[in-house]
Parts: structure tokens; sequence; C-alpha cells
């Protein structure tokens, strides 16, 4: 009798303490998901963080690569778009993304090839293709800069 209360005890604790776990998880994504809506990228990685300690959500990493894209900061988007489109059933304008942090960071190759890709999967987007263009025109300009020198 004493075992079956012990067993049913331990069971009550863990389904607690799993559904505050859960709701913790819950305000740290809104509040994560509250800066990013203001702008306030620097603070929303830092919420985001946490989160991807507790966890490893999709969404979350999405949106801490879009932080590190939109505060021009190319090496950490970079590493975050590769981890999301390194998974399956992502949207794919995460390739191009992903595509633009690699064009940034001067991998002009891999990035074509992120391009491509995405072209593929999203035909109807003319910027895949202009993308793909610009990547094999990137040679060009890296050894001729122009006629100006500052």
């Amino acid at each position: 009798m004493k075992s079956t209360f012990l067993r049913f005890f331990v069971f009550v604790l863990l389904l607690f303490t799993t559904a505050v776990f859960a709701l913790a998880q819950e305000a740290s994504l809104k509040k994560a998901n509250a800066y990013f809506d203001e702008g306030d990228y620097p603070n929303a990685v830092q919420v985001y963080k946490e989160i991807l300690e507790k966890s490893n959500d999709k969404e979350v990493k999405r949106r801490l690569a879009d932080c590190y894209r939109l505060m021009k900061q190319p090496v950490s988007a970079e590493y975050w778009y590769e981890q999301i489109v390194s998974q399956t059933g992502v949207d794919p304008i995460n390739k191009y993304y992903y595509g633009l942090m690699l064009k940034a960071n001067g991998k002009y190759e891999e990035a074509k090839a992120a391009f491509t890709e995405y072209t593929q999967l999203a035909p109807h987007d003319s910027r895949g293709i202009r993308q793909v263009e610009a990547c094999e025109k990137s040679g060009f300009f890296l050894e001729d800069p122009g006629l100006y020198q500052i």
C-alpha cells in the first residue's frame, strides 16, 4: 500500500513539474517574442538562448537567426540558419536568408548553392535567381573594384 502511494506521489510530482516547466517556457517565449516585435533584438537573443538551453525548438532557432540577421551579425546568423535549413519541413525563405548570410560572409559558392535550392523551392520568387547571378559575378567585382580608389 505504501509503495503504491509513493509511486502515485512521484507520478503527480513529475506531472506537476512538467506543467510548471511548460508554463515557464511559454512565458519566456512570449517575453522573447515581445522583445523581437519591439525591435529589441539583443534582449530577444538573450531570452531565446535561455529557451534553447532547455529545448530544441525550430521556431526559437529561426527567431534567433532572424535577430542576428536584423542586427547585421552575419556570422552568428549563418550559424543559426544552418541549424534551421539542415532540418526537414522548414519554410523555404530560411534557405534564402541562409544564402544571404553566406554571401555576406564571402562564401559565394555555398551561397549560390543555397540560392539555387531556394529557387527550386520557390520558383515564383525572382530574388533567388538574382542572387544566384550576383554570386556568379562576385569574382568579377572582387578582381576589379572599379575606377575609383578611396
